[in-house]
């Protein structure tokens, strides 16, 4: 990279740097996304993310499914209350940052699903 750029790289662990090369020496994004999605299984596997990992999607899967199709704002509210304080227990019993970012995934997925949860629903669990 060029004097004055920067890559605000905040993955760590097995296999960031192959990862980190592949991004700073303009590798084929197919090839990039390939690494990333096998550290991130390497890592989710070391670092006992499954446990983290399972209680979210369960708890994504329970939101969508309390939604009604067309849900009015007070129902919305209630179903992503629930979300938010079931996702945080899971974050607070796995102490890492990756699992954070993951309780914020789970919670953007859930509202923009909110609206159209038909076609989700069959999907989930």
């Amino acid at each position: 990279m060029p004097d004055g750029d920067s890559l605000d790289w905040k993955v760590r662990g097995t296999g960031s740097r192959r990862v980190l090369a592949l991004v700073r020496s303009g590798a084929d994004v197919q090839l990039v996304a390939e690494r990333a999605i096998w550290m991130f299984a390497t890592q989710a596997s070391e670092g006992g993310w499954k446990p983290a990992i399972l209680e979210m999607t369960d708890a994504v899967c329970h939101a969508l499914q309390q939604l009604p199709a067309y849900p009015t704002f007070t129902e919305s509210a209630r179903v992503f209350d629930s979300l938010g304080k079931r996702l945080n227990r899971v974050a607070m019993e796995h102490p890492d940052d990756r699992v954070a970012i993951m309780k914020t995934s789970g919670r953007e997925r859930v509202y923009r699903f909110g609206g159209n949860c038909g076609s989700v629903r069959s999907g989930c669990c």
